[in-house]
C-alpha cells in the first residue's frame, strides 16, 4: 500500500464509517468502553465522558524520527505537549527493558508479531517515551500527541485504513489512544524488531468473563472452534458507507456484510459484528430480538479476502497480511435461535 494515505481517508465517509464502528465497539470491543481488566493498566477510560470523536493521527518525531530517545518515564499518560521541537535522535538505541519497570510484568508484552505485523484489533503498548501519533503515516505528518512509555492504545481494525503502511523507512500502524479528555486516532511507527517503538500485549485468554476481549484476542483465544453468544441483535440506526473494494463482501465489507450483536455481560465479548455466508441459508429476525448465536472465527473464506479502500479516487490495496488477519477475526454465524425480545432496544 502506498504511504500517502491519511488525509483523504480521514474525511467524510471514512469519518462516518469509523465513528459508526467505534460507537458500536468502543475501546477494545464494547461501547461504553469497559474496564479492560488490566491490573496494571494506567489508562482507565471514563465511559460517561467518552465522546465518539474521530481525528486521524500518526506517530513519529519532528526531528525526522517517530520517537525521541529520552529517559524512560514512569507515567503512562500522554505527554503534556502534543508537539515537540527537540532535535534528539531516533530511539533506535532505546532499550525495551524499562529502567523503573513497566506497569505490569514484562512477559505480558508480545515483542514477536503475528505474520510479521502487529495484528489489527490488538492492544498496543508504547515501548519508548514520546511515541508520536501523527495525522498521516509519514514523518511529514503533523504530530497530534506524544505518548509516554508504557501507554496503552488500540491497533485499529478499521478495514479502510489497515496497517502497516511503509513510508520514510518505517512501518506505520493506525492507532487509537483514549484518555479522560477524549480519543485520538492516527498513525504510529513500529520501529525495528530489536528496538521497537510500538509492541502489542499478549492475548488475555482465560481471564474472567467480565474481561472484554479485543477482536484479535477473540481469534487468538477461540481459534476456529465453535463459540456461542447471547445478546440483542441490531445496531439501532447505524449506517454508513465504505468506499473501495471489500471481497468477499459478506465477510470483508464492514458495513454491508455485518450484523451487530450486543452481547450480554459476562461472556468476554462486547458488541460484535456478525457475518453470514451467502450459502448458509440464514435469515435473521427483526432488530431487537434476543438471540443465542453459534458461530466461529477464522473462516476458510478469509484466505480469499481482498481489501482496497479508496485513497482519493484510487483503490489502494491493504497489506495482504493485515487483510488476512482482519478477515480471520470476523465472527461467522453457523446457527441461531431467538430466545426473546429486548424491550429496551435500541437504547
Amino acid at each position: 500500500m502506498p504511504g500517502g494515505i491519511g488525509q483523504e481517508r480521514s474525511q467524510s465517509w471514512a469519518d462516518a464509517l469509523y465513528t459508526r464502528s467505534r460507537l458500536r465497539k468502543g475501546f477494545a470491543g464494547t461501547y461504553p468502553p469497559p474496564d479492560h481488566g488490566y491490573a496494571y493498566d494506567l489508562i482507565v477510560t471514563n465511559a460517561k465522558v467518552l465522546v465518539a470523536v474521530l481525528t486521524i493521527v500518526l506517530a513519529g518525531c519532528s526531528s525526522g524520527s517517530p520517537a525521541e530517545s529520552t529517559a524512560p518515564s514512569s507515567s503512562a499518560g500522554a505527554s503534556a505537549s502534543a508537539s515537540a521541537s527537540a532535535t534528539e535522535s531516533a530511539s533506535a538505541n532505546e532499550s525495551v527493558a524499562p529502567s523503573s519497570g513497566p506497569p505490569g510484568p514484562v512477559e505480558t508484552i508480545a515483542r514477536s508479531t503475528t505474520d510479521g505485523i502487529l495484528p489489527p484489533g490488538s492492544i498496543g503498548i508504547a515501548m519508548v517515551d514520546n511515541l508520536r501519533v501523527r495525522d498521516a503515516p509519514s514523518l511529514s505528518g503533523k504530530i497530534l500527541i506524544s505518548l509516554d512509555k508504557w501507554s496503552r492504545l488500540d491497533i485499529s481494525s478499521n478495514p479502510t485504513s489497515l496497517g502497516p503502511v511503509t513510508a520514510d523507512g518505517y512501518d506505520w500502524y493506525p492507532v487509537l489512544y483514549q484518555s479522560y479528555t477524549g480519543e485520538t486516532f492516527g498513525w504510529a511507527a513500529a520501529g525495528a524488531p530489536a528496538t521497537p517503538f510500538l509492541a502489542t500485549l499478549k492475548p488475555r485468554c482465560g481471564g474472567p468473563g467480565t474481561l472484554i476481549l479485543t477482536e484479535h484476542e477473540q481469534l487468538a483465544c477461540h481459534g476456529s472452534g465453535s463459540v456461542t453468544i447471547e445478546g440483542t441483535y441490531g445496531c439501532g440506526g447505524c449506517g454508513g458507507f465504505a468506499a473501495g473494494t471489500f471481497e468477499p463482501s459478506w465477510l470483508a465489507n464492514p458495513i454491508d456484510g455485518s450484523y451487530t450483536l450486543r452481547a450480554k455481560p459476562g461472556q468476554g465479548i462486547g458488541q460484535i459484528d456478525m457475518h453470514k455466508a451467502p450459502d448458509a441459508g440464514i435469515e435473521l429476525p427483526a432488530e431487537g430480538a434476543i438471540l443465542r448465536v453459534t458461530g466461529h472465527f477464522d473462516d476458510d473464506a478469509a484466505s480469499t479476502c481482498f481489501i482496497a479502500p479508496l485513497v482519493g479516487e484510487v483503490p489502494s490495496p491493504a497489506d495482504e497480511r493485515a487483510t488476512l488477519l482482519y478477515c480471520r477475526e470476523r465472527f461467522v454465524i453457523d446457527s441461531f435461535e431467538q430466545i426473546g425480545t429486548d424491550p429496551a432496544f435500541p437504547n
